[in-house]
């Protein structure tokens, strides 16, 4: 003994769970109310520790066997939490695999978003994921231009700094009044009006992440000139309304994913869906509520459909929101 080489942590729960169903075989197994057998209590009288540990430790030892990554944690207490985390992802799993998802015309609200989410119950929503206004004035920034060869639906589209900060004040409130307590939001945003955006979150009541996710698009879009370079990226803000950990840990704050093609687009800034879809499957479970209240060309609801939640869009346009229904029918059709 004195120059036996002491056990690792992933050695003595095993150990300890072979000497359990060693004991359990020899004696049987002790049945609750009905004496007898072999038990927890008795293995956790034989080591002399408390019965509480030795369950959790025999809980261990088999997620040990299933996941056997766990024996590079640095010792049973972060194994432990990395299991409760894994057993969470077993179940989500096995809870996808089991749901069935109805998708239908009533996922997209025709209206104003702050309308329409003032109807909504207190915390009925698990995630916001949206690309409202930027303020960038785009009606003057377009004057003389073809609106229809840009994609914007007829020149009622306003987006000036004053109207969309207050539009965004208001619907930033609704947004944390729907969403139920340790949830995420995420917003696309102009980030030459950063300060402003953050300004209306904070406000709102919720916390937000220093350093905002970026979403890189590649080559194309916005040209640069010999004084501007070319734009091929947009920031995403990470807000939180209380503590909600994120699905998968340790993932990268930049997104390399391609934009949406020109031909494939309902609406101009139309996001892709694998990008919605990380940022939904990060941030809620199979079976979650996902909202966009700036719906647009509604993608967040088909990836979060793709993704096993219930997704649900507000567009206040009669052209994206017919155009939308299109493509929902389209996406129906496609998934019989």
């Amino acid at each position: 003994n004195i120059k036996r080489k002491e056990l690792t942590w992933p050695e003595k729960i095993l150990a300890e769970k072979k000497l359990h169903e060693l004991k359990v075989i020899e004696i049987g197994k002790a049945v609750q109310g009905h004496g007898g057998g072999w038990g927890i209590l008795d293995t956790a009288n034989t080591l002399e520790i408390s019965p509480a540990l030795m369950a959790q430790d025999l809980q261990l030892a088999n997620a040990l066997e299933k996941h056997p990554e766990l024996a590079m944690e640095k010792n049973k207490s972060a194994a432990y939490r990395r299991m409760q985390t894994l057993r969470e992802k077993d179940i989500e799993k096995e809870l996808s695999a089991r749901l069935k998802i109805s998708i239908s015309a009533e996922c997209l609200i025709k209206g104003r978003c702050e309308i329409e989410m003032s109807k909504m119950a207190a915390e009925s929503i698990d995630l916001i994921v949206t690309d409202p206004p930027w303020g960038i004035d785009i009606t003057n920034s377009l004057q003389g231009q073809d609106w229809e060869s840009k994609g914007f639906a007829g020149k009622g589209f306003e987006d000036g700094k004053h109207k969309t900060f207050e539009l965004l004040g208001n619907v930033f409130k609704e947004c944390y009044r729907v969403l139920k307590m340790n949830t995420h939001m995420y917003v696309f945003y102009g980030i030459q009006f950063q300060d402003e955006i953050v300004l209306l979150l904070s406000q709102a009541g919720f916390y937000i992440q220093p350093t905002p996710l970026i979403w890189y698009k590649g080559s194309g879009g916005q040209a640069g000139t010999e004084y501007q370079y070319t734009k091929s990226y947009e920031p995403i803000l990470y807000c939180l309304k209380g503590k909600r950990p994120l699905s998968v840990s340790g993932k990268t704050d930049v997104f390399e994913i391609d934009r949406v093609p020109a031909q494939n687009k309902i609406h101009p800034t139309e996001k892709p869906r694998r990008l919605l879809k990380i940022m939904i499957e990060q941030s809620s479970r199979p079976g979650d509520i996902v909202l966009d209240p700036f719906g647009g060309s509604c993608a967040t609801v088909f990836a979060a459909f793709e993704a096993q939640r219930i997704g649900k869009a507000i567009e206040c346009s009669d052209e994206y929101y017919n155009a939308s229904i299109v493509a929902l029918n389209k996406f129906m059709e496609e998934r019989k």
